[in-house]
Formats: structure tokens, C-alpha cells, sequence
């Protein structure tokens, strides 16, 4: 997974601690219906939408859903890394056969 930081980076859990990033980007990722896998993904970039940092886009390459899962709430984009894991909240999205476009809420850092 790369990691673009504008300035003190990512050190602790919660919204506070991205106040420096300015974008992930990684390999593999998942979204969940609740604890259940709905999707895998193979190839994925997070970016802010605006500078509080309170919706995130996320745009990513989908190999394998489960179409009753993805329709069902909530959903949240997960993306590990060395420490543990980002989840973000899903609060809408689109999807074609394999491009899959979503508006993220605030994420939160599981340390591991």
C-alpha cells in the first residue's frame, strides 16, 4: 500500500490522525456487510474530497461481489496495512461490471 502524506502523516487512531494524509493507495482491499465479506478488490486509490476530510473517494477495480451484500447497509471499504487496517464508511456508491466509484465517510484506524 502506498501512503501520500502532506505533512506529519498518519500516527494514531481515528480521523485526527489523517490530518497530514492526502491519499492511499493499495493493491488489495474489501468492502464488509457488517463483519461478512461483499466484495474483494485488486487495486484501489482513497483520496479527501475536501480539506476537512469528511468524505473521502475511493475508486477501485472489483474481482468478486456478492450483489445481496453490496445492496445491503452499512458498508464499509477496508484497506490493511502494516499496522492494521482503515475503515471507511460507505455512504454511496456505483458499480459497473468491475469499476466500482464510492463517497466515504471519515475513516478510522484498527491498530492490530
Amino acid at each position: 500500500m502506498d501512503v501520500a502524506r502532506g505533512g506529519a502523516g498518519a500516527r494514531g487512531v481515528g480521523v485526527g490522525a489523517l490530518s497530514g494524509l492526502s491519499g492511499v493507495s493499495g493493491v488489495v482491499g474489501s468492502i464488509k456487510w457488517h463483519h461478512y465479506p461483499a466484495a474483494a478488490i485488486n487495486g484501489y486509490t482513497v483520496a479527501p474530497l475536501n480539506k476537512a476530510r469528511t468524505e473521502w473517494r475511493l475508486t477501485a477495480t472489483v474481482v468478486l461481489a456478492d450483489a445481496f451484500k453490496m445492496a445491503q447497509t452499512p458498508l464499509t471499504f477496508v484497506a490493511k496495512h502494516a499496522k492494521g487496517e482503515w475503515q471507511f464508511p460507505i455512504k454511496r456508491f456505483t458499480r459497473d461490471e468491475y469499476r466500482l466509484s464510492a463517497t466515504l465517510g471519515p475513516p478510522l484506524q484498527i491498530r492490530r
